[in-house]
């Protein structure tokens, strides 16, 4: 089996590996500043909700996220929901779409599905 770093120089390998090194590093921070944002009951909310149907393009995490939780609560009304979903929704809404994204990746993350 050919090598798969074959013709690329020492730097260009050591380049490549500290860039994803601080992808690695980048996405840990993220996840953990997400779970510091939010309380447990917020991304179980998100899991709960989040259905598992193709992303649309061109549409922010943000709304995708709101859009299906508001979706959810609409359609089960016997689901009784203690939180403050208005306080909920705006820290949703000051989300980058990376840090929507990584929102639900960690409710996802929670429940061993990735």
């Amino acid at each position: 089996m050919d090598n798969q770093f074959e013709g690329y120089t020492k730097e260009q390998i050591e380049f490549i590996n500290k860039k994803l090194n601080a992808a690695v590093k980048n996405e840990a921070r993220s996840e953990k500043r997400i779970r510091s944002l939010f309380l447990e009951s917020e991304i179980d909310l998100v899991r709960e909700t989040w259905n598992k149907t193709e992303t649309p393009l061109g549409i922010p995490f943000n709304d995708i996220i709101i859009d299906n939780i508001n979706h959810y609560l609409n359609e089960m009304v016997d689901i009784k929901w203690n939180g403050n979903l208005d306080s909920m929704f705006k820290k949703i809404k000051k989300l980058t779409d990376y840090q929507a994204f990584t929102l639900v990746k960690v409710a996802l993350k929670k429940d061993g599905i990735s």
